[in-house]
């Protein structure tokens, strides 16, 4: 039986002047010894009720097959800004040049473009949806408007689905809360993966399949009123060892490899003409060291990334008009089969992070490579002293009184939790050079610093039976 482990929460720091002192006290630790509440969906808060929550949990798949993948999430909406957004800054305004819109013609057009913003961020509680992310999050746990996912197949526990999806604010210029879509995306696709007979090797199951058939379902949803997201959408097969994925927008995901095992380009290429070590799409990026693959971003345009999208129907009868009775032509948009895939065969040790963009705009993959290298490092040093203690204490020899994967699970934690406020120191600093000011510099935006927004991240390591 698998249990889901749920850490304290942090509480963010209040926003403040960027780059104020009360944010630098946000320093970069290691938490090696977490404590753990067991049960699912324990949790338990030093935030208060009125400040962004933020939770990291902890899960493991039935050991049952070669490999188990230990899994951690860890989560942070963007704080509220009461004032308008000054040259783009915190915006996500993704879909600034596309129909719908707060600056396109037929966004204007619409009767719903001056409705005030939903105060709601998200499905309430008592809906499907609702209870679902309160048993992923925790009770009072959000990610803004980002949504993430972490399901085991229903036949095969040894299988499980990983994905973040970030929802489009500017959406709420129009009347329309941004995270009803992204949360309805990942909801479905959970559900699709769960059900799929065959498991991660099912083609039902594949990730594009399962982007398809939840968009059929978020475009169908009566609770959806109109909307855009990204996607990503990995699944890990337990008996294999095999990581699939689609990656639409700028969304993303990386796998970390020690450096001893990782062969330039990719060392998880097998066989020629089999489908793994392979893709379709955009190609990755060029692997740094210690690095397997980085998915690389589906953009048209600066900060306009591919997307899966719904539009009213009033505004989309504004388009046919703007069309000459045309139906629009959304090209690439709203088109899961669009996506970037990849696929490989994973080993014992590699660590898989997915993340939405609110982590890829501010964190650099050198620093993560550097991150996870240092965290492992210190928490391994931090974890045989503490074995060694408690074997000393116990009068056993050292490594008895462990239990199975202790160390792996606790050190999946401490790299999603000390990555989730590295993002955040990242994305209040002005002086340190981000990915998001390098990209704007292309197009010849001045734009210093990090980029606010929603922070979604998933971490999974492979271990093998």
């Amino acid at each position: 039986m698998s249990m889901t482990f749920a850490a304290a929460a942090v509480a963010r720091p209040a926003r403040a002047a960027r780059g104020s002192t009360s944010l630098l006290r946000t320093s970069l630790r290691v938490t090696s010894t977490p404590s753990y509440s067991c049960g699912p969906s324990s949790s338990s808060s030093s935030s208060s009720s009125s400040s962004p929550r933020q939770r990291r949990s902890i899960h493991s798949t039935p050991r049952t097959h070669r490999f188990s993948f230990l899994i951690s999430h860890s989560f942070q909406g963007k704080p509220p800004d009461p004032e308008p957004s000054q040259s783009g800054r915190d915006d996500d305004d993704d879909d600034a040049n596309r129909p719908g819109s707060s600056s396109s013609s037929s966004a204007s057009a619409s009767p719903s473009s001056t409705t005030a913003p939903p105060k709601q961020i998200g499905w309430p509680p008592s809906t499907p949806i609702g209870q679902w992310l309160t048993t992923l999050l925790g009770p009072d746990g959000s990610a803004g408007e980002d949504s993430l996912m972490v399901v085991r197949n229903d036949a095969y526990p040894g299988d499980v689905a990983l994905g973040v999806a970030d929802g489009v604010g500017s959406w709420s210029q129009n009347g329309v809360d941004p995270a009803l879509f992204s949360q309805a995306l990942m909801y479905h696709a959970s559900q699709a993966f769960a059900a799929a007979e065959g498991g991660a090797a099912d083609e039902g199951a594949r990730p594009t399949k399962l982007l398809e058939r939840a968009y059929r379902e978020v475009m169908s949803e009566k609770g959806v009123p109109a909307g855009s997201s990204t996607a990503t959408v990995l699944t890990l097969e337990g008996e294999t060892g095999v990581l699939r994925s689609a990656n639409l927008g700028d969304s993303g995901f990386m796998v970390l490899r020690d450096e001893a095992k990782a062969r330039p380009p990719y060392a998880g290429v097998v066989e020629e003409g089999d489908d793994l070590g392979r893709g379709r799409g955009v190609p990755g990026k060029r692997p740094l060291p210690g690095t397997l693959y980085r998915s690389s971003p589906q953009q048209w345009a600066f900060n306009a990334p591919n997307q899966l999208s719904k539009y009213p129907d009033s505004m989309l009868a504004e388009m046919r008009r703007n069309n000459g009775g045309r139906e629009p032509d959304f090209g690439d948009d709203s088109n899961p089969r669009t996506a970037n895939e990849w696929s490989v065969r994973l080993q014992k040790g590699d660590i898989i992070v997915v993340a939405s963009d609110g982590v890829w705009d501010n964190v650099w993959g050198k620093e993560w490579v550097g991150l996870v290298k240092y965290l492992t490092q210190r928490h391994r040093e931090h974890f045989k002293k503490k074995e060694a203690e408690e074997a000393a204490q116990a009068g056993k020899g050292e490594g008895e009184t462990t239990e199975k994967w202790e160390e792996e699970k606790t050190l999946v934690e401490v790299i999603a939790y000390n990555a989730l406020q590295y993002t955040l120191l990242c994305q209040f600093s002005e002086k340190k050079r981000s990915p998001f000011e390098a990209e704007a510099e292309r197009y010849r935006i001045r734009f210093p610093g990090g980029k606010i927004d929603d922070i979604s991240i998933v971490v999974a390591m492979v271990v093998e039976e």
